[in-house]
């Protein structure tokens, strides 16, 4: 993956809000650890976390419904005009700079599935960030089998449609890492847990903050979390849950054939 220490650009506009504040969009698998990632980063003092926002999919949305062109999204984006982009990029950009204190740096936008459209991302916020939360394939897709989502993710209550998923998701991604030219981190789940001191201080070093030691008490945050994982985020770091899929090796053969 692409390692990167961030430097913030020192010719900041008050006035230009893509410059005030620097989207971070934190992506993956659902289960993969992005709640706890958007946890640690909402720790520190310069960051202000949104959840999980409907932005992105909104312009999606929005553009195809609006598209002139005979191609379909995502090859449609390069029909768009420089200034139709700048409109949807400032919109959302006064969504991430609603925030009063003015100290707040980046804002995090924690929707999983918005590494479909990491391009579109790219083409709004070239000074954004990404961060690519991975973990044990077969722990994700037993995580999501095992959480109900109430029809949100219907791939999810399938074991061989969610191998099917992560493997899209993979090459999606790998995909993603040869052709973008924003910065993209891959925080392993399982190196996070086990090695938690270091890989904190990495994360922070990419959104391209100074270290604070409220990161490491990510845990104490009483911010409200609107997420499956609200519980998970409450508690200090835990090894409990990794490769939690051999407790169940006897009855997932199917999903274990079908990965990678």
């Amino acid at each position: 993956h692409t390692r990167y220490i961030g430097d913030w650009s020192s010719d900041v506009c008050s006035s230009d809000l893509k410059k005030d504040v620097r989207p971070v969009f934190i992506v993956g698998m659902p289960r993969s650890g992005t709640s706890l990632v958007e946890q640690i980063l909402a720790s520190h003092p310069e960051v202000s976390p949104y959840g999980e926002l409907p932005d992105i999919l909104n312009i999606v949305n929005h553009l195809i419904e609006q598209s002139n062109s005979s191609m379909p999204y995502p090859a449609s984006l390069s029909t768009i005009s420089g200034e139709k982009l700048n409109q949807l990029s400032n919109a959302y950009s006064k969504t991430i700079s609603s925030d009063a204190n003015k100290k707040i740096r980046v804002a995090t936008d924690k929707t999983p599935m918005n590494y479909y459209h990491l391009g579109l991302i790219e083409a709004l916020f070239p000074r954004a960030r990404v961060i690519n939360c991975v973990r044990q394939p077969a722990d994700i897709c037993l995580s999501c089998y095992f959480q109900d989502f109430y029809s949100h993710q219907p791939f999810s209550y399938n074991l061989k449609h969610l191998a099917e998923v992560y493997k899209n998701y993979e090459k999606l991604m790998q995909h993603w890492k040869r052709t973008l030219s924003i910065p993209v981190y891959d925080m392993d789940y399982e190196k996070l847990v086990n090695n938690t001191d270091n890989e904190i201080h990495s994360l922070i070093d990419f959104v391209g903050l100074k270290w604070n030691d409220r990161c490491m008490d990510f845990h104490k945050s009483k911010r409200i979390v609107a997420t499956a994982s609200y519980d998970q985020v409450r508690k200090p770091m835990y090894t409990s849950s990794v490769n939690r899929w051999e407790n169940y090796k006897e009855y997932i053969g199917d999903l274990l054939d079908a990965l990678p």
